[in-house]
């Protein structure tokens, strides 16, 4: 380890084993070749496998597990006692939160005590969750639930927007959108880089993933999605748009795969039963990468709704749109910020208006093109390559924290 390697210390609401993609391809695998970086993060409960080993690379985790359930306050507080007595003791060059609205205050006067740059990580405008789920609670008459979640996003407003942001050295936020919406709020457009979810193109390889062979297809066509059913999401709108084009296609089926409840399942089966096709629905399972690509190459057209009658899902960089893309797939997205950004450059992909006849109509262009040509599939991985692969996404980062943090204090 050089003894001029610059350092970071990390405070991530994300759990270890870190499975993220802006975490483990971003920073485990890129950007830990130029910097020592550090991780403060909770456990995860799930049991992923733990990242390979990387001298580069280390974390403050909480105490065990049976021991943190005896008291979980008191292990996360230690947890930050660790961390914070650490930064006093190494004094790593920048200090990062990442979606830690309140949390970001503290390592904030930290930062500014030791004199080291302070940046802010924004993958997602935390406060407009909460304030969703107010008018949620509301909306079911849990006046007091409505309440608690209005009072902790005003709450988060403040310290992330008058506070926190206003201080940071450096803010990195997911689109350019949400870098609009960041300035919008009186923060300086200088000390916002965008840097969108990006891909690793070596696992999304179309020439190396193997079409499945699940019996759910037999002889048919398939529209794929994956992602969540989560009712925020609308999903019950595309849904219909599907029913209405496999009302006319009975020979396609609609894949769904991923984890919904009951709720969000039976959105999109009434959904179907309008036109009478609910028994050309599928639901899989959480798989696998592997396996889930295999679904994927095996799709005839994927599709990609992100409502965006809200700022929180405006702001996003749908991430499976750029998967279905990388494996070549024709995709059917609605208009969204990011969503039109990338089809326009990639080819690939039908916009639409997110309604029921707006995907029917999308689907119905689609279907009509075809599969794309061998010269359309290398056009829009040429561009993912250059554009949102990874590897480009650490030289943006690493060369934000050159400008502004290192050396620039």
């Amino acid at each position: 380890m050089s003894d001029t390697q610059k350092s970071i210390f990390i405070v991530t609401k994300d759990k270890y084993p870190p499975f993220r993609v802006d975490i483990t391809e971003l920073y485990l695998r890129y950007l830990s070749g130029d910097y020592r970086l550090t991780f403060l993060m909770g456990w995860d409960e799930g049991g992923r496998p733990e990242p390979q080993p990387n001298p580069n690379v280390d974390y403050v985790l909480p105490a065990p597990h049976a021991e943190r359930r005896k008291n979980r306050l008191l292990s996360d507080l230690a947890l930050h006692i660790a961390g914070i007595k650490r930064i006093l003791r190494e004094r790593p060059d920048i200090i990062q939160c990442r979606d830690t609205m309140f949390l970001a205050l503290v390592y904030l006067l930290v930062a500014l005590i030791i004199r080291r740059p302070f940046v802010y990580w924004m993958s997602f405008p935390m406060e407009l969750s909460n304030f969703y789920r107010a008018r949620s609670y509301l909306a079911q008459g849990a006046l007091w639930k409505a309440l608690l979640q209005f009072g902790y996003g005003t709450l988060g407003f403040v310290s992330l927007y008058l506070i926190v942001l206003r201080l940071a050295r450096h803010i990195f936020v997911q689109s350019d959108q949400m870098k609009r919406d960041v300035a919008a709020l009186g923060i300086s457009k200088a000390k916002i880089t965008a840097v969108p979810m990006g891909i690793n193109l070596d696992l999304y390889n179309p020439d190396t993933i193997s079409p499945s062979t699940n019996s759910i297809y037999d002889t048919r066509q398939s529209i794929f999605y994956s992602g969540t059913l989560d009712l925020s999401r609308n999903m019950d709108i595309p849904s219909e748009g599907v029913a209405r084009f496999i009302a006319r296609h009975r020979d396609w089926i609609f894949v769904i795969a991923g984890r919904a409840t009951q709720a969000e399942r039976d959105a999109v089966r009434r959904a179907m039963r309008l036109y009478g096709v609910e028994d050309h629905l599928v639901f899989l399972e959480h798989m696998p990468l592997e396996d889930m690509l295999s679904h994927v190459k095996r799709a005839g057209i994927c599709i990609s709704p992100y409502p965006i009658h809200s700022k929180m899902h405006r702001s996003a960089t749908p991430t499976k749109l750029v998967e279905y893309l990388a494996i070549g797939k024709r995709v059917v997205a609605n208009s969204h910020p990011d969503q039109v950004f990338l089809l326009n450059h990639t080819g690939l992909g039908t916009i639409t208006e997110f309604k029921p006849q707006g995907f029917d109509d999308g689907l119905q262009r689609a279907f009509e093109a075809g599969e794309p040509s061998p010269e359309e599939v290398a056009n829009a991985k040429h561009w993912l390559e250059t554009n949102r692969s990874y590897r480009v996404l650490s030289g943006l980062v690493a060369d934000a924290y050159r400008s502004h943090c290192i050396g620039a204090r």
